[in-house]
Formats: C-alpha cells, sequence, structure tokens
C-alpha cells in the first residue's frame, strides 16, 4: 500500500495502522528526511508487514 503525506498527522496514522494489519507500506511524502524520521521512529507495530 502506498501511502502519500505519511510524514505526518493523518498519513503517519494511516500508515501505522496499515501496517499494524499487516499491510506492507511505501511511505512518501514531500521532505526525505521526515520520511527517513517517520520509518525510523520507534512505535510502527507490524503484523507481518513491512515498510
Amino acid at each position: 500500500m502506498k501511502t502519500t503525506g505519511a510524514t505526518s498527522g493523518i498519513g503517519r496514522a494511516v500508515a501505522k495502522r496499515l501496517a499494524a494489519d499487516g499491510m506492507s507500506v511505501i511511505v512518501t511524502g514531500r521532505n526525505a528526511h521526515r520520511g527517513a524520521g517517520t520509518v525510523s521512529r520507534g512505535g510502527w507495530v507490524r503484523r507481518g508487514g513491512n515498510l
């Protein structure tokens, strides 16, 4: 699943929920630094999904 705007707010919440539900998630946003921070930040709960 590709999630746009996943570096903050609703987009981040949606990406985290999809990953928690076992989906593979591609995180995109306007700022590469924030995107990397979103993925590396703790709190991503995965059940077989990938980020």
